[in-house]
């Protein structure tokens, strides 16, 4: 880098304030921020030289052990060339809403991190161009798909880990250092993360899916759902079931996944329950009944299993009682003798199934354990309840537990001739985060939604090239 430009940009406490609606002034962290130009290049590398005052916040904290930070420079998003043919889609133009008639066709995605292109532990561009919902409709022939995309020069969103070789423990899950240039954050206020603002409304965004959801909230204020929705217009209160049944669409697609991933399997959460106090029925066949009702075509996606994920298998249980040695035996016989559980891999149990930390050094193990009974109880109580709401509702409903048995199971072939790696870290369907898939792998889920559609509604909609992802992570 020859040129360094150095900026540093003070942010304004009492606007923040102001528009949080608060009389009390909250100190806001300031980012002071360097611009490098790469000689010959035209995209600007900015580096928040604070981001150690923000990393911690729990909006930008990853699952993963993160030992450092890095640049992850930008990269050019490229997508498969659309079909030569648009498929006929007049079946799924919906009649019923007044505000679609003689418009061209609506398509809105509404789930969890899978469907907003999470991956790598975070949430920035290229995830998001390479979502399943963005690949669907590219498919479809729908020309104009918006998405909640950060600003050109932010395109590092938050969170984005990447796999480093520096491994002081000498513990044997991977290590990760987090992206600290060109992110999408403005600051910090008191205990919450300050994202910046999309510049379109909410009401022209059509991919509605936000990481680390959860069906717990349906009936909650967006507010309390965090930083990834925190970036849109909302109004104060504004309740998320309402604002998704406000949404005017012809077709959806619904994915929750991060149910289990995260809310069920770790705090034992129900997807189901009725919301707050005095609700009648779960939240997510309210909304099904009322698009039916309205009209609108679609489907949900059950959820796969993810006790074979990698991330469920960072440190095995072998390693910890070895790392333990004679410590602790209470704990090991109460627990890491146990076939169901699985080790969830924090600092401290990396720190323990390492052969090299002495064992004066390794703390009392902790809780950081999760058990396969609890996931496939979850797992299936959700499928359940999916089948029973779509069958009511009458919605196809998309088998990802299925899709990743078979890719789990290694034996999965595409339709183009691309063989499925699940393995880490050299397999081509997991990310480095060992949980949320590759670009690959959106595409690989995009066909499962697309082969859905096509059989339910009669509809030809050709199936995405998982080919032209395929040297893509």
């Amino acid at each position: 880098m020859k040129n360094k430009y150095k900026m540093t940009t003070l942010f304004l406490a009492t606007a923040l304030a102001l528009s949080c609606g608060t009389k009390d002034i909250i100190p806001v962290v300031d980012l002071n921020t360097e611009y490098s130009i790469v000689d010959g290049d035209t995209v600007k590398t900015r580096i928040e030289k604070d981001f150690n005052k923000v990393k911690n916040y729990k909006y930008l904290k990853s699952n993963s052990i993160v030992l450092g930070d890095t640049l992850v420079m930008y990269k050019e998003i490229k997508l498969h060339d659309r079909p030569l043919k648009k498929p006929d889609l007049s079946k799924l133009k919906n009649d019923l809403i007044p505000e679609l008639n003689g418009k061209s066709l609506r398509y809105v995605a509404i789930g969890g991190s899978i469907s907003a292109g999470y991956r790598d532990g975070g949430y920035f561009n290229e995830g998001i161009m390479t979502s399943f919902p963005n690949l669907v409709a590219r498919q479809m022939g729908i020309e104009k798909f918006e998405q909640p995309l950060f600003e050109p020069s932010d395109y590092n969103g938050f969170g984005r880990i990447v796999r480093t070789e520096f491994n002081p423990s000498g513990g044997p899950a991977p290590k990760f250092k987090r992206s600290t240039n060109n992110l999408g954050i403005l600051g910090v206020s008191g205990d919450k993360l300050i994202p910046k603002k999309i510049k379109k409304s909410r009401f022209e965004i059509d991919n509605w899916a936000s990481p680390n959801i959860s069906l717990h909230g349906f009936n909650f204020p967006m507010t309390e759902i965090g930083s990834y929705h925190d970036r849109m217009d909302f109004e104060v209160d504004m309740i998320m079931l309402d604002e998704y049944t406000k949404q005017k669409m012809d077709i959806f697609t619904m994915e929750f996944c991060d149910n289990v991933f995260y809310n069920a399997s770790v705090s034992g959460i129900s997807p189901f329950d009725n919301g707050r106090p005095g609700g009648t029925e779960p939240p997510l066949l309210t909304l099904l009944k009322i698009y039916e009702k309205e009209g609108r075509k679609g489907c949900i996606a059950n959820i796969p299993d993810p006790g074979g994920f990698p991330y469920f298998n960072f440190i095995t249980k072998s390693q910890l009682k070895k790392g333990l040695g004679g410590l602790y035996l209470d704990w090991i016989s109460d627990r890491i003798n146990e076939e169901e559980y699985r080790v969830l891999p924090s600092a401290r149990m990396d720190s323990i199934a390492s052969p090299k930390v002495h064992m004066s050094m390794k703390k009392a193990p902790n809780y950081a354990l999760t058990s396969l009974t609890n996931l496939t109880y979850y797992t299936d109580q959700y499928n359940s309840n999916i089948v029973s709401f779509a069958k009511a509702t009458r919605y196809p409903v998309v088998d990802l537990k299925s899709l990743y048995a078979k890719i789990l199971g290694g034996k999965y072939i595409t339709e183009d001739g691309v063989r499925i790696d699940p393995s880490y870290p050299n397999g081509n369907f997991f990310s480095v985060d060992g949980i949320y898939p590759t670009a690959l792998g959106q595409a690989v889920i995009a066909n499962e939604f697309i082969k859905t559609l096509n059989a339910y509604y009669q509809l030809e909609v050709p199936l995405v090239p998982t080919k032209a992802y395929l040297n893509q992570k």
